[in-house]
Formats: C-alpha cells, structure tokens, sequence
C-alpha cells in the first residue's frame, strides 16, 4: 500500500467510524473485521517508516488515528500499546481518553496533565456547550458545570463520566456524555487529520 493510499484508508476509516456511538466504557471489541485492519496498518505504518517512506511525524499521526479507531472499536489493549508509544499531546490525550474508558479515572487524568492544552480544546467546549444546549432531556447542572471552566477541562468530563457510571445514572446522561466523549475522540482524530 503507497502511503496515499494508507493516509487515504486512514481517513475513510474515521469518517466511517466517527460517525458511530462511543461507549463510555466499552466491554467488547465491537468489530472484528475492522480490528484486523488496523492490526495490518499498524505494520504498514510501521514498515512504510522503517523504508523511508513516511517521516516520524507522519508515523505517528498515522498511529494516532489507528489508536483512535481501536479506542472507537473498543479494544482498548490495542490503543493502548500504541498511545503509550507516541510521544507527542495527541498520543497523551488519546491515552487519557483509553483510561477513562477502562475505568482508571486517575490515570486518565494523569494523562489528560500530561497533554497539556491542544488545538481542539476551544472548539471542543464550544461544540460541547451547543450540544448540552440543544439536549432536551433537561440538563441545567451538566452545563452548569461545563460552563463554569473558561476552556474544555477533559479531567471534568472524566469526573462526570466516574459520577455518572457509579451512581447509575439515567439512560438520557450517559447518552450525553457518550456524545460529548465521541465529539472529543472526533475533533482529536480530525486534528491528526490535518498533519498527517
């Protein structure tokens, strides 16, 4: 595969993929066909870089976005070997989000600090604030909440999301806040999009 045609995959692979649902915290892979893909891209990236093809940057925003797409997919081992590999914010976010989802609520916010701020954050609250907004399953608190941090703080969106799972919250909150960590996960990719 030439690396137009791997970037080309890549980006089909998230527009597909984005497109769906993004449990909170995911039990089961949920497409086995599409895991083996992004087992066979890794090693193209990985062989694509090893010849010369492909810059070190280049790998790994390719590895970010198939870090990514395992997390969408919900193989969480997966991503994991990867964003522990990519030593850069984007595979520090990524590996904040993967912890979130496990649960391990404080290692996910060691990672979202070790990220420090990203490009996305600005529009990530803003398209977070409309989203609560236009919800009609009456959430004043939730974006209360989110209102009160002047930028997007990833450790209140995990603290929401350990609330929300550990009281039971109802069906309405957790399809919430799976629709704002699914924009989350969204933007980052779409940002990874651009370097790539």
């Amino acid at each position: 595969m030439t690396n137009q045609a791997l970037i080309n995959r890549l980006t089909e692979l998230v527009g597909i993929w984005t497109a769906n649902t993004l449990a909170l915290a995911p039990k089961y892979i949920l497409n086995g066909e599409l895991d083996q893909e992004l087992a066979t891209l890794k090693k193209q990236v990985q062989q694509q870089l090893e010849a010369g093809q492909i810059s070190q940057k280049q790998s790994q925003a390719a590895l970010g976005l198939i870090a990514g797409l395992y997390l969408w997919n919900g193989n969480l081992d997966n991503s994991h070997t990867i964003a522990q590999d990519l030593e850069n914010k984007t595979g520090s976010y990524l590996h904040g989000i993967l912890h979130r989802m496990e649960p391990d609520y404080s290692n996910a916010k060691y990672w979202f600090h070790m990220a420090g701020g990203h490009p996305e954050f600005e529009q990530l609250r803003e398209e977070t604030l409309k989203l609560l907004e236009d919800s009609t399953s009456g959430n004043e608190a939730l974006s209360q909440r989110f209102l009160l941090n002047k930028g997007w703080n990833p450790g209140l969106l995990t603290d929401l999301v350990e609330e929300a799972l550990r009281k039971g919250a109802v069906a309405e909150e957790v399809t919430l806040l799976e629709r704002i960590q699914a924009l989350e996960l969204r933007l980052l990719l779409a940002g990874v999009l651009l370097v790539i």
